[in-house]
């Protein structure tokens, strides 16, 4: 009988929801977790759904997401919103005060279901944060594909793109700063981002910055890639761009999907 130790997670993208945004945020949460057979761990791929419920037994599904999972050792790593097919919008289904997660294995239920709470910063968001999406856009470097039902830039070994996107009038600091991908192929791992900022001097062949970072990609799994390095000083309004390359042999495969950037107005 499989059984699923308590160490799923629903990590990044909620605290989004709650704050101010340029565009639509991508309907995406990283969930992992560690399943075991009697007393043996998993091996292997599974069929794992996840639902999203309104009590923790009953209810009505509000969401569900049907996807194979490579499975190593107990341990699967999944990125819910990541199929084609899902049933349910998941910013809807998140929208009630109670939420209710199960998983289902190869058709068998995981229970008792989760409730599903908020994390810290998505509590504190509303009131000294705000939030903006900037999607992905390519200067013809990439190939748009799909992630889910949300357009993403794909960048090859070799290869490289050109983002733009402007800080938001009215900021004072920038506590965080990301470049959202999810890995195509499990080879891999250097990415090479050069920024341009400041109004007059956001060119796409004049680099202000160059920061050079290893990844561990993971297919199918959402990844952030902290790029505030690369923007040294930034201030409200001006104009950003950012270059990533993805050296020959050793660089990744990923498909992003746009910068997350997180400021304050105060």
């Amino acid at each position: 009988m499989l059984s699923l130790m308590k160490t799923r997670g629903f990590v990044l993208l909620f605290l989004a929801w709650t704050a101010s945004a340029a565009a639509e945020i991508p309907e995406l949460i990283h969930y992992q977790g560690r399943l075991v057979d009697g007393t043996n761990l998993v091996q292997g791929s599974v069929t794992l759904e996840i639902g999203i419920y309104t009590n923790a037994a009953g209810g009505d599904e509000l969401y569900a997401d049907t996807q194979t999972v490579a499975v190593a050792d107990g341990l699967y790593a999944m990125t819910i919103g990541a199929s084609n097919t899902p049933n349910g919008a998941l910013r809807t289904a998140l929208a009630g005060s109670e939420c209710y997660v199960q998983a289902t294995v190869n058709g068998a239920p995981l229970l008792p279901r989760e409730r599903l709470a908020s994390v810290g910063y998505a509590l504190h968001a509303p009131e000294s944060l705000k939030e903006s999406f900037f999607p992905a856009r390519s200067d013809g470097g990439g190939v748009t594909e799909l992630v889910g039902s949300h357009p993403a830039v794909r960048v090859m070994p070799g290869a490289s793109t050109y983002f733009t996107f402007q800080m938001p009038e009215g900021m004072t600091a920038v506590s965080n700063l990301h470049l959202l991908g999810v890995p195509a192929i499990g080879s891999g791992e250097d990415v090479n981002l050069y920024s341009t900022y400041g109004g007059a001097g956001a060119s796409a062949i004049m680099y202000s910055n160059h920061v050079g970072m290893i990844i561990t990609p993971v297919p199918g799994n959402l990844t952030e890639i902290n790029i505030i390095s690369a923007f040294a000083v930034v201030s409200a309004g001006d104009a950003c761009g950012l270059r990533v390359t993805h050296p020959p042999g050793t660089g990744a495969d990923m498909r992003y999907l746009g910068i997350v950037l997180r400021y304050s107005t105060e």
